[in-house]
Formats: structure tokens, sequence, C-alpha cells
């Protein structure tokens, strides 16, 4: 890398992926060109890795370690309260779905990648506790517009994402209006959630179609198609002929 930056968690376990021989302190310091305070967060995110069991110790050297306790991958989650862990490893996902615990997601959405620790429990076969995130996904949630004051927010109609929303106001936007809101500040003990406004549906008691849009984004369900797949459809006959 170029310039001294920032270390975030998916750079770091990408680089010990593909060097599966192992890198020393040294190795790594001169691969970011961290600043000093990154290379604090370095020592913290080695011991993390360490901690979760996704990375081993040995000599000076710190190695991949094939552990299928510990894995990185993707959280989905369609409701509150269904939520699972697909593993990148191909292999792991054919041994069937990972459950994840609502008390256990440590704070990750929808798309996030994460590292997480793989257990059992006498009601699941495999369940998994989020340790770490390694970085966040794009996340969409759809809402009603309010203003209270010098405040406007968003209030999520989607059971999977249950805070409020900071957004900027612009002036423009109505009272009530139904949005789709991309999560850009994820809640956390001192800020609330914020975002910002990437598409207006309309006014759910008003506008034709808009609770048929809810349930489409809510559901995260396929909406827009490639022209050869509407040409396709729009070639089939309206009405059903004798042969068929």
């Amino acid at each position: 890398m170029n310039q001294s930056q920032e270390l975030n968690a998916q750079q770091l376990v990408a680089l010990f992926q593909a060097n599966p021989d192992g890198l020393s302190l040294t190795d790594l310091t001169h691969e970011f060109k961290l600043s000093r305070p990154a290379q604090k967060q370095l020592n913290r995110l080695l011991n993390q890795l360490q901690g979760i069991g996704l990375i081993k110790h040995q000599g000076s050297d710190f190695k991949w370690a094939d552990n299928n306790r510990a894995l990185i991958g993707t959280i989905r989650q369609s409701r509150a309260k269904n939520i699972r862990f697909m593993p990148d490893d191909e292999n792991e996902r054919l041994r069937g779905s990972i459950r994840v615990d609502v008390k256990e997601t440590n704070s990750a959405f929808d798309g996030d990648r994460v590292a997480v620790y793989v257990y059992k429990t006498p009601l699941h076969d495999r369940n998994a506790k989020v340790e770490l995130i390694l970085s966040r996904g794009k996340l969409r949630i759809i809402g009603r517009l309010h203003r209270l004051r010098n405040l406007t927010f968003i209030e999520s109609l989607d059971e999977k994402f249950p805070f409020d929303i900071d957004v900027e106001d612009n002036g423009e936007e109505e009272e009530g209006k139904i949005v789709v809101v991309e999560i850009t500040r994820y809640p956390n003990a001192h800020d609330p959630a914020a975002g910002r406004i990437v598409e207006r549906l309309g006014i759910f008691s008003d506008d034709p179609g808009v609770d048929i849009e809810i349930i489409i984004r809510k559901h995260d369900l396929p909406h827009v198609f490639p022209d050869e797949v509407l040409a396709e459809a729009e070639a089939i006959p309206a009405e059903v002929s004798e042969e068929q």
C-alpha cells in the first residue's frame, strides 16, 4: 500500500488468507504502512482474531488457522428473530444452516461481513455467535418520514432494524412520506442511527401500490430485471392456446 492508512479487520483477514505461510508483526506493519494509532489497533485486532480462533501465533509469525468453529461469512436476516450466518466456505454451507440468536449478533445486521464462533445447543445443531464485524453491508430500510421541531427522522417499518434513523432535512420531504433509507451510521450507545434517503415511494394512505412496495423492500424481493428478461415476459401471449 502506497500511503499510511487506518486498518480494518476485513483487510487483515484477507491478507492472512492470501499468505498461508504466515506473517510477522513487522510484515503487517510494513504491508499496511500503518500510523502509530493504527499499529495499536493492529495489536487489538490480532488479539481478537486469535481469541476467536481464526489465526494462531507460531514463533514470530501469525498464521491462518483451519478451525471449523471459527468462520468468516455474511449475516442474512429476513425478520427480527430469523437470523442466519452464511459462511464463505462452500463445504460449511453444505453442512446446513447456521442460526444466530438475536442476543448474539454483536450489533451486526443483514449483509454485514463477520467473524463468528460456531457452537451446538440441544435445540440446534449449529449456532453462531458474532465475535467481530469485519465490514458493514449496504443496509437499506423502508420507513416513514417524521418532523419534530428541528429534527427529521425516519420511523423504521422493517422489524429487522427497529430504530429511528436521523436524516438531513432539505425542506422538500413531506410528513408521512414512505421512503427507503441507506444506513450510513449504525446505532450505538452514544449516537442514533443515521442514513440518507435513496428512494421515495409515496404516502401510504393515499398512493396506490405503496403497500406492495413496502412488502417488496422489507423482504428484499427482486423487483428490477434486465431488459432481456422484460422482453421475454412481454413476448408471452396473454391467452393460453389449446395446445398449451
